[in-house]
């Protein structure tokens, strides 16, 4: 049984991760389109609109399909209980934005927001039309179809979206491309995964869902209001420009952590759920994940670090320098996040999601502390907080695993301690060679190729066990796909 897991989630991990690289670097061209047609403060005023949607649509997005993927027996009365229960909650949750969002725009002097508001707040009914199908899709580990739904709903809502901001339609541009991507992205789904709901409802298999979901929505629902304080306390202190500059800077870490890190956790959960009474497999499958990540996101994030007066510039436009400081910040947080993230996957696929709720109960009085603290030393106060609380947050996730999976912090330093001393080395290496060449496009023509070569080179010199699983899987996967088609 494991072998099989193994294999379906080598083959999930190459797709996910095809299917993410694919539609990001998409987006990513498009986000750099945008930023030089749209100012600072459309991108403030939006941000500050998601903030609230995105917190209550936890309570629809953040539990019900996972307690579907945990489940080891879900049949077709599960799935259509999943659908309606879902569907209800989010037409109460647009109800509750659509009356609330006059009073948050208010709070926050800016009238463009409620509109806003209203009209993102229809992506939550769309979203849940697809949750089921896309639990299905994860369940069966056949992550292949992601890619198709993904990368059409990315290219219509990018087209729309350039189309509208070359036009003057401001913010408006913003609201257009998550509103289409999240359109074609269920319409996809329900063509590619043939499930459509019938008359079935059991109040029963709610509450055995329930059980499991409440509490990982609980603690999503903490965890993101005190992620969204930081945009509150920005927003509300500061403008709407430096809540753009803020997030600007968190953009590119993010979207590599979403890429790489959340393919593997996104594999990892339903993977280690099959192992779930397995705690010998299920520690193995972890290390591996951590492994994996942390070799090809450190050097990525401390690369990153070490060319971000290059990079923002050239990408973004001159208008966009403020961004720098948050990046650096935020690449430095993103190292810690790979493992804060591998820590929670292994909690929830053993089943234990009340551990993660009570450690929300310990770990967010202390974020609230340092983001106050934090505040009055302007914005980039907010990212040296988020920075520190980091490492709290590391300490914290390690002991159910310790727990559950006698999986210490120790062993996950040393697990991971190859990746970072060599991205430490090659990020000064760098950095420093950045100092001395003022040309922005010739500087990064010589760092990111020198970046790489010091990297792989160490790797190849001393061959820890995190590269050589990583080199393994793409000479399996090469082997799969190419070799024993010829």
């Amino acid at each position: 049984m494991e072998n099989n897991i193994k294999s379906k989630t080598l083959s999930g991990l190459l797709w996910q991760f095809l299917q993410k690289i694919t539609s990001q670097l998409f987006s990513f061209v498009v986000t750099v389109i945008l930023a030089r047609l749209l100012t600072p403060n459309d991108y403030g005023v939006v941000a500050l609109a998601c903030m609230f949607n995105v917190l209550v649509g936890i309570f629809i997005s953040g539990s019900m399909d996972s307690a579907l993927i945990q489940k080891k027996d879900a049949d077709e009365l599960d799935y259509n209980t999943i659908f309606y229960s879902s569907l209800f909650m989010s037409f109460v949750i647009y109800a509750v934005v659509y009356v609330g969002s006059p009073y948050f725009a208010a709070f926050y002097h800016n009238e463009q927001i409620c509109p806003i508001m209203r009209v993102l707040a229809l992506t939550m009914p769309i979203g849940a039309l697809g949750m089921v199908q896309n639990a299905i899709i994860s369940r069966q580990m056949e992550f292949k179809k992601f890619f198709g739904a993904s990368l059409v709903g990315q290219i219509v809502a990018a087209l729309i979206g350039i189309a509208m901001a070359y036009k003057g339609f401001g913010p408006w541009a913003l609201v257009a491309q998550q509103m289409v991507a999240g359109i074609t992205n269920t319409l996809v789904m329900f063509c590619i995964v043939r499930w459509y709901p019938k008359l079935m409802f059991s109040w029963n298999r709610f509450r055995i869902l329930f059980n499991f979901a409440w509490k990982k929505t609980v603690a999503g629902f903490i965890g993101t209001l005190c992620e969204q304080l930081k945009g509150y306390l920005i927003g509300f202190k500061y403008t709407t420009s430096d809540l753009a500059y803020f997030n600007r800077g968190e953009g590119l870490p993010q979207m590599f952590n979403s890429n790489i890190s959340g393919t593997i956790n996104t594999v990892l959960f339903p993977a280690l759920s099959k192992l779930q009474g397995d705690c010998e497999a299920v520690k193995r499958g972890m290390r591996r994940a951590m492994m994996t990540s942390s070799y090809v996101l450190f050097p990525i994030f401390l690369g990153l670090a070490a060319v971000s007066d290059k990079v923002v510039p050239l990408l973004y436009s001159e208008k966009w320098t403020p961004a720098i400081p948050f990046m650096q910040l935020a690449c430095l947080t993103s190292g810690v996040v790979v493992l804060n993230n591998a820590n929670l996957q292994s909690i929830f696929a053993i089943g234990k999601s009340g551990e993660v709720l009570k450690l929300e109960f310990y770990k967010k009085p202390v974020m609230i502390v340092l983001l106050f603290g934090g505040i009055y030393f302007g914005p980039i106060g907010i990212s040296t907080a988020m920075f520190l609380y980091s490492f709290y947050v590391l300490y914290m996730n390690t002991r159910p695993n310790v727990k559950y999976l006698n999986y210490s912090l120790l062993e996950q330093v040393n697990d991971v301690k190859y990746g970072l001393i060599f991205s430490v080395i090659m990020a000064l290496v760098v950095y420093v060679v950045g100092l001395l060449i003022d040309n922005i496009v010739l500087s990064l023509c010589i760092q990111i190729p020198l970046g790489l070569a010091i990297y792989l080179g160490l790797s190849e010199a001393i061959k820890p066990e995190a590269y050589i699983f990583a080199r393994s899987i793409l000479q399996e996967q090469y082997r799969i796909r190419f070799k024993n088609k010829q």
